[in-house]
């Protein structure tokens, strides 16, 4: 297990070292190119209200904090899970880093499982990019 955890830690130090590369562009045509220029994309799923129900790019910028984030699939509740993809709580999730207290960050009312699987996943994903940069 930890042999297939530091080759995953390597496959993504790789990638982060070397940015954004040309089969990424192409795979993920559709995001916007602020999103692209970022340091490091890490792909997220992460449970919501829904096993599995959130499945993300999310972007991490040199300065460990949340840059963008993109959704590749979503599997909340029409309605009420999937309005975590409102601007209005994804720039809440901007700037987030290793020092937010994803407690401070209000839910969303009626998707709070969806709101804090979110969340989970900006935690997630600046924790592994802190772990790969900053040992």
């Amino acid at each position: 297990l930890s042999e297939a955890i530091g080759k995953l830690l390597g496959i993504i130090l790789n990638f982060c070292q070397r940015r954004i590369c040309y089969t990424l562009h192409r795979q993920y045509s559709g995001l916007n190119r602020q999103i692209l220029n970022l340091l490091c994309l890490i792909e997220i799923t992460e449970d919501g209200y829904a096993k599995n129900g959130l499945h993300l790019l999310i972007g991490v910028n040199s300065e460990n904090a949340i840059e963008g984030i993109y959704f590749l699939e979503i599997g909340e509740t029409p309605g009420l899970g999937t309005k975590v993809q409102d601007k209005s709580f994804v720039d809440k999730l901007i700037g987030f880093n290793t020092d937010t207290n994803p407690d401070g960050i209000d839910n969303i009312t009626s998707a709070t499982f969806s709101s804090k699987g979110m969340k989970s996943a900006c935690k997630k994903a600046v924790e592994l990019y802190y772990l790969v940069n900053c040992k």
